[in-house]
């Protein structure tokens, strides 16, 4: 039973439609405690996949089938039977872990969720890919960053492009916001703070609220929390995208570019705001 407590890792949880064909591949993750997380996940039939899920030396098979828009089914190993929700928003994938309770239904009060990112599609190396790009997605081509802020260094590869973007988020806060409701189904409301320091640190702060209808059940639940680690611009010709380097050992990629004003880490649209109260 130890290795159920390792995925306490709670984020949020979506619930749009998806093709299980979409998920294939693997996807990887950090648990509080730092242990390494694996999911390979390979569909098994029209609307059905099959998975590997692996927490440090602890292995879990996963068998489960579209649904109401979530991928839902039993995970399971020697040890412990649980019942699991995915859902999939390139590059990220949400886990979510039930116990079941005396009638053979998920227990909602024991939802635990689990964040991975992608690091693999079905056949893909990542080994070449580039600053900011993302398994299964392409680039587009940045605008041009605002002037302001403070210099670059570390921060930077010491491009130009790169000190543009270093002086766009040194001192800065960078905000991502969505919320959803599918009515019958259960909704979300997602934030995410980064603040980013000049001296090449930065913080993030997680404030997501979940609420899920499952088999007639429902209920909510909450997850609030800090991560923390350094960043960096680098640059790849005449593309920029922003390396975070968590303390866990994680290492996700963003794509930076500017549209129409609006600033953007991969496709999701970020505030970029002077009210940065953790560091300069």
């Amino acid at each position: 039973m130890k290795a159920v407590t390792l995925l306490a890792a709670c984020i949020w949880l979506f619930t749009s439609d998806a093709a299980a064909q979409s998920y294939s591949g693997t996807f990887t993750g950090v648990a509080e405690d730092g242990t390494r997380m694996t999911l390979t996940l390979t569909p098994s039939g029209t609307g059905s996949l099959e998975g590997v899920f692996r927490v440090g030396d602890s292995a879990y098979e996963l068998d489960g089938e579209a649904s109401n828009g979530l991928i839902i089914g039993i995970i399971d190993n020697e040890d412990v039977e649980l019942y699991f929700a995915l859902q999939l928003d390139e590059p990220q994938l949400t886990l979510v872990l039930m116990d079941f309770d005396a009638d053979d239904e998920p227990d909602l009060t024991t939802a635990r969720q689990v964040l991975l990112t992608r690091a693999t599609g079905p056949g893909e190396d990542t080994s070449d890919r580039g600053a900011g790009e993302t398994a299964g997605g392409g680039r587009e081509t940045p605008g041009a960053p605002v002037e302001d802020g403070n210099a670059g260094g570390s921060i930077s590869d010491g491009t130009p492009l790169g000190n543009q973007w270093a002086r766009v988020l040194a001192g800065r806060k960078v905000t991502y916001m969505e919320s959803y409701s599918s009515g019958s189904a259960g909704g979300y409301n997602i934030k995410l703070e980064y603040y980013f320091c000049s001296n090449g640190e930065f913080a993030l702060y997680n404030n997501s609220l979940v609420s899920v209808d499952a088999g007639g059940a429902s209920g909510s639940s909450g997850g609030t929390g800090w991560r923390k680690g350094s960043w960096k611009i680098l640059t790849n010709g005449n593309y920029a995208g922003v390396e975070l380097s968590f303390v866990e050992g994680e290492k996700p990629r963003y794509l930076l570019f500017r549209e129409n004003g609006k600033t953007y880490f991969d496709r999701a649209r970020v505030f970029v705001t002077n009210d940065n109260t953790l560091c300069r």
